[in-house]
């Protein structure tokens, strides 16, 4: 297990109230509907269906090779967020 249970408590998701399937759910129309926006804005010569098959396959290329550097470098640092805030310049 990766410890989602335990880490959102009682087998819930990130506090949304959502269970696992739902939470999958969830994140499969997001991931949808930016593959619609992107499909729409750049105009590929891919058809809707493979290019969103080709944005997925990318998208899950690069969750693996970021959780394989993580087991190797037995670190989680890579997955902290880094938040910069943007000051205007004087």
């Amino acid at each position: 297990m990766l410890g989602l249970e335990v880490a959102a408590g009682a087998g819930r998701l990130g506090g949304l109230g959502l269970a696992p399937p739902a939470a999958a759910a969830a994140i499969l129309r997001g991931q949808g509907v930016g593959a619609v926006v992107d499909w729409w804005r750049l105009r590929p010569a891919l058809s809707l269906p493979a290019y969103a098959a080709a944005q997925a396959l990318d998208d899950l290329a690069y969750q693996w090779g970021l959780l394989r550097g993580c087991v190797r470098e037995r670190s989680l640092r890579p997955l902290a967020v880094e938040l910069r805030l943007m000051t205007r310049a004087s």
